[in-house]
């Protein structure tokens, strides 16, 4: 394994058949010990090709008209090397990434941002390629970059359509709640570590894959799911967008609590100013939309308590473990208002307690 470049490229029968031997062989060693595997991949991603030795000062003067004809080889040589490489670990978590001059799977753990942006990139082609021979693994280094520290990162990984297809549903829903789950701190990055866009981006992507592909790719989380939404419900002024996204998502959930919000929703649009940018209505037309949401659940558990205390009060429940206390006292207010009996005392006792 001296001399990998060596290995690329047509050769006779015997070369051929060699070479056939060698990726078995390695292919092998990686099952057995795979951070090893990685290390040499690694290093020979690194090492300089032919003998190694770097061009002297008068040497490198010299060259400063154009490349000579031992760069050339060089290039091509490096080139060799990580194609056998490449089709040598195809498929695997220690396909070679050019960024980084490192494995798969290091690439995704690597502590530049611009390297890990290249491993998700690989890593969603070779689970989309249907070889992949490690997709669980793969899958969840994907997932544990929507934790990742860089924005730019983590939206990349929560942009992969298939996250929530391939990942478990609890790895999923907590690398969600570290995101927009309840307690999750509002500036999820630093002031400075990412742009403001990019960072409601995050959030508002974090939303869509809990409140679609998350919640279709593993309907147990459904319950879950409807209380990440309910902390998100309202439209402000530093959620602007991410509120109506949560709005959006949650009209098109099959839950009692949600019942007839995809009208509202659709109502309000109509009457907007601004149904391009849905983050760019005025304060006035955001405050309608909190006031509708309010009213449509307030109804729904108001139906609740008509079709049987119990229902009622299962979807009351639902509302009080939300984190949004503001949500809360709007629809209990509402239910306090239009309610009897034992809906309004249930919501009177709920209020009281929250203020």
């Amino acid at each position: 394994c001296e001399d990998l470049s060596d290995a690329s490229g047509p050769g006779t029968a015997s070369q051929d058949a060699a070479v056939a031997q060698l990726r078995q062989v390695l292919r092998a060693l990686a099952q057995r010990n795979a951070p090893a595997m990685d290390a040499f991949i690694a290093a020979r991603l690194r090492q300089a090709p032919g003998d190694g030795d770097k061009m002297s000062d008068d040497e490198s003067s010299e060259e400063e008209g154009g490349e000579s004809d031992e760069d050339a080889e060089d290039k091509a040589s490096r080139a060799r090397v990580f194609a056998f490489l490449a089709d040598t670990f195809s498929g695997t978590a220690h396909a070679p990434v050019a960024e980084g001059a490192t494995t798969l799977l290091l690439a995704l753990q690597h502590p530049e941002a611009s390297v890990r942006l290249a491993g998700l990139t690989a890593a969603k082609k070779s689970l989309a390629s249907g070889d992949c021979s490690a997709p669980a693994q793969l899958a969840a280094a994907v997932l544990a970059r929507v934790r990742d520290d860089d924005a730019e990162v983590a939206l990349t990984a929560l942009g992969w359509d298939k996250l929530a297809a391939l990942a478990p549903a609890a790895e999923l829903r907590a690398a969600l709640s570290h995101l927009i789950g309840p307690g999750a701190p509002f500036n999820r990055w630093e002031v400075g570590a990412a742009p403001v866009a990019v960072r409601g981006k995050v959030r508002e992507a974090a939303l869509r894959v809990a409140g679609h592909a998350m919640v279709h790719a593993h309907p147990e989380t459904t319950e879950e799911v409807v209380e990440m939404l309910l902390a998100h419900l309202l439209v402000n002024g530093r959620a602007r967008k991410q509120g109506v996204v949560a709005v959006k998502l949650a009209s098109n959930m099959e839950h009692p609590l949600f019942a007839g919000l995809k009208k509202r929703f659709q109502a309000w649009k109509k009457e907007g100013d601004d149904t391009e940018d849905e983050g760019g209505k005025s304060p006035e037309a955001c405050w309608a939309l909190n006031n509708a949401v309010a009213a449509q659940l307030g109804d729904n558990i108001l139906a609740g308590y008509k079709g049987g205390a119990a229902s009622g009060a299962g979807l009351l429940a639902v509302l009080l473990r939300c984190s949004s206390t503001l949500l809360q006292v709007l629809v209990l207010g509402y239910i306090v208002v239009q309610g009897k009996g034992e809906a309004h005392l249930s919501a009177a006792g709920a209020l009281s307690a929250l203020l």
